[in-house]
């Protein structure tokens, strides 16, 4: 089951997000910065999504749908910081995507098209070099999503300032309009 709701329409939600990515934040993990609720411009995350396993009580996954302003107009970032349990690596030894995923993509997409009149574009992006990583998604993805990816030939700059290529260059995945990524990376 998936839940993407607003902050502010859903606080009681909000606080089990909180909770959960605080826990997440704190672990010893290479990410955990990233993790911290501070460090993530609350105020630019259009909404949130909480996914649970059937029969379990706690969040199996989290994430947002983010949005900088200097994209182009229509473009939002789904999966953003997304949280997954520790343990799930050995859970799945098969190295397939939980369905969970799909799900919540398909979730995510539903509440832009819903929610945001101009949206045209979801992208799943990575700051390193990891186009593997993203075919791998796309293909897993692919098999109980209805939304249908494909992955940008070249890595495309997401970054408000001009401070760090190597993380402002992305690899990127996309389902909607191609168009919104000629805007002179």
């Amino acid at each position: 089951m998936i839940i993407t709701f607003e902050r502010l329409e859903r606080p009681d939600l909000f606080d089990i997000y909180y909770r959960e990515l605080n826990f997440h934040a704190m672990r010893d993990k290479k990410l955990s910065l990233n993790y911290r609720i501070e460090n993530m411009n609350i105020n630019s995350q259009l909404a949130f999504s909480i996914a649970y396993n059937e029969n379990v009580e706690s969040p199996s996954i989290l994430s947002s749908i983010y949005r900088r302003e200097s994209w182009p107009m229509g473009m939002y970032r789904i999966l953003n910081r997304t949280w997954k349990p520790m343990g799930e690596e050995d859970i799945l030894p098969t190295r397939k995507v939980n369905t969970l995923w799909a799900e919540m993509i398909d979730s995510q997409v539903e509440w832009l098209k819903s929610n945001v009149s101009d949206y045209t574009t979801a992208i799943i992006s990575r700051e390193h070099n990891s186009r593997n990583t993203l075919i791998h998604l796309m293909e897993d993805v692919h098999q109980s999503s209805v939304n249908r990816f494909e992955l940008l030939d070249e890595r495309v700059w997401l970054c408000d300032n001009r401070s760090n290529p190597e993380s402002c260059y992305q690899d990127v995945i996309y389902t909607g309009e191609r168009g919104v990524f000629d805007y002179g990376n």
